[in-house]
């Protein structure tokens, strides 16, 4: 009897220290670095380009495990002194577990605008083979009466967002839409998830459109990587074992 109590508290301390290593490597530990650049919106209208940032510098703690940042108003992205476009808002979410988030709603200016959002890259301890996840919406509307469109600028020219890591693109979702109603809406998204093979070390999202001028588009995203549940298992499982070889040894 006292060899079976002895041998569940073995298990369960194995069990203890798994989850404890698992948290270990999603913790805020395990974060090395975020990119200078939180967040870069770039718009290009006609012949003209301009290009906003939020810089870490501008964060009240940028080094903080998880970074949140919302914008109090419309930022007008300028080209000299011209607004080429407008971000009635922006928000942007970078966790150590690692996980990035991103939202906007952004207006066209006086001609089809391509827009091009990127966040930080937030660099990390390597995760082996973790599990994966990325979900990213976009609503369009028509602001003037006379229809609108919107076209991804990725995966030859059919997708609007991206989500990549040190290891190559992961996912390119949200396929292009179109509102043939007038003063009319529609949504398109996508989801993904699924195992990375290899070691990733970082990850960052984006969002690349082009839209019809005058009209608005409003977006949100998250990407997050976790070590696979598998080797929680696994880990546990081994060390389970180790224990259970140096009880018998012990007997």
């Amino acid at each position: 009897m006292q060899a079976k109590v002895l041998l569940r508290a073995l298990l369960v301390t194995a069990m203890a220290s798994a989850t404890a290593f698992y948290g270990m490597a999603a913790s805020a530990d395990s974060v090395q670095s975020v990119s200078s650049v939180v967040l870069s919106v770039t718009a290009t209208s006609g012949s003209n380009t301009g290009t906003w940032q939020l810089r870490s510098l501008d964060l009240p703690d940028p080094a903080a495990s998880i970074i949140t940042w919302a914008s109090s108003g419309p930022i007008n992205i300028m080209s000299g002194a011209d607004v080429l476009a407008t971000l009635d808002q922006v928000n942007v979410r970078i966790d150590s577990d690692p996980q990035v988030s991103l939202s906007f709603a952004a207006t066209a200016g006086s001609a089809d605008t391509l827009f091009t959002f990127n966040s930080a890259v937030v660099s990390f301890a390597p995760i082996t083979n973790p599990a994966a996840s990325a979900t990213a919406a976009i609503t369009l509307t028509d602001n003037t009466g006379d229809g609108a469109s919107l076209t991804g600028q990725y995966a030859g020219n059919s997708a609007s967002y991206s989500a990549d890591t040190n290891l190559g693109n992961y996912a390119m979702l949200v396929p292009n839409t179109a509102v043939t109603s007038p003063f009319g809406s529609n949504t398109s998204l996508g989801s993904t998830s699924g195992a990375i093979s290899g070691g990733v070390s970082s990850i960052n999202s984006s969002f690349s459109f082009l839209l019809t001028k005058y009209d608005s588009a409003s977006g949100t995203s998250n990407f997050s990587v976790v070590p696979e549940p598998g080797s929680l298992l696994a880990l546990a499982t081994g060390l389970a074992g180790m224990m259970g070889v140096a009880f018998r040894r012990r007997a």
